[in-house]
């Protein structure tokens, strides 16, 4: 059986330590419609995800150059959880963008973060990152993740911010390249959820 890392199944858990430095979440919008053409995978070519909320989703990929290739079940030893996994990605998510991590004030009230192109939109699965958006904004966020380099984050008590966010995906929808998601999203308490 074929798998990103050339070797049978039996040395799964080996090449999956090789590339464990490289794993990160990866958010993708789920689609409907289209062509009508689907791509059908069987249990174990089944790219690895979880649900965030309406219509995000994470997977998890190994970082090559400008672009990942997405783990399938195939590819995560049975020692590997789906909680392990996403740990994994999560810790080296942090300890890249730290790197280069920059904050940006909106024109509107809003907060949007950069940090080199390939992980803004993940940032939103960080709680470290969520600690620095309740002391800038407090405890009640709207946002946005129009594009996998973008996301934007306003306080939802402001009325006027939240309709400019709207405008801003809708606006980013209309001729952006990257996209994800045209919908807002809400934070509270630790949890997102569809606003």
């Amino acid at each position: 059986m074929f798998n990103i890392f050339g070797q049978g199944k039996d040395k799964s858990e080996k090449e999956f330590n090789k590339s464990r430095a490289k794993i990160f979440p990866v958010v993708k919008v789920e689609t409907s419609g289209g062509s009508g053409k689907t791509i059908e995978f069987t249990a174990e070519n089944q790219p690895v995800f979880k649900k965030i909320a309406g219509d995000l989703l994470c997977f998890y990929g190994i970082e090559k150059a400008d672009n990942f290739v997405l783990l399938t079940k195939s590819q995560i030893p049975s020692t590997i959880s789906m909680d392990d996994l996403d740990s994994i990605a999560k810790e080296n998510l942090l300890t890249e963008v730290q790197k280069n991590l920059k904050i940006h004030k909106t024109d509107f009230g809003g907060i949007g973060f950069t940090c080199g192109g390939n992980h803004e939109a993940a940032l939103i699965l960080i709680p470290e990152i969520w600690g620095v958006l309740i002391e800038k904004l407090g405890e009640n966020i709207v946002f946005g993740v129009p594009a996998k380099d973008m996301s934007i984050f306003v306080n939802s008590d402001q009325i006027d911010s939240v309709s400019k966010l709207q405008e801003m995906i809708n606006d980013i929808h209309k001729d952006g390249s990257r996209l994800l998601s045209k919908k807002m999203f809400k934070y509270k308490d630790g949890q997102i959820e569809v606003k």
